[in-house]
């Protein structure tokens, strides 16, 4: 009972990282900065020092001993460049880096991470039940 206890727990764990990671990446695909190797033309955004969102891909894998665990890898390569002349940030030739997040595939990631979290948290619940079914009948 307790393995299945620590391995659901573990994978409710792991979806809500899951989660955190693709709604972060969806918050900042937006987010622009000075391409690297360059300067930002506007002195104003030179000033702000931005420094460019690194997104992150969740991964998990089994635990030997039941469970899983999960952890982040930063996307390579972390921005693409992009041509955008009006961004603060652009550079002398207009170009502005931006975070390599594909908004489409990170809102599959939380429907994935959404659906584990639900079928976990319907094993505890179904663990809880049968314990309690054990516990009335003595």
């Amino acid at each position: 009972m307790i393995n299945a206890i620590n391995t659901s727990l573990s994978g409710l764990l792991a979806s809500t990282s899951k989660l955190n990671v693709a709604a972060s990446n969806i918050a900042n695909s937006r987010t622009t900065s000075t391409p690297k190797g360059t300067f930002a033309a506007n002195t104003t955004a030179a000033a702000l020092g931005s420094k460019a969102y690194t997104p992150l891909r969740h991964e998990q894998s089994s635990n030997k001993y039941g469970g899983v665990m999960s952890y982040n890898i930063p996307v390579n390569p972390a921005s693409l460049t992009a041509y955008s002349p009006d961004d603060p940030m652009a550079n002398e030739e207009g170009y502005v880096a931006v975070p390599n997040v594909n908004e489409f595939v990170e809102v599959g990631e939380m429907i994935k991470a959404s659906n584990a979290y639900k079928a976990n948290a319907k094993v505890l619940s179904t663990l809880a039940e049968t314990e309690q079914d054990f516990l009335d009948r003595f």
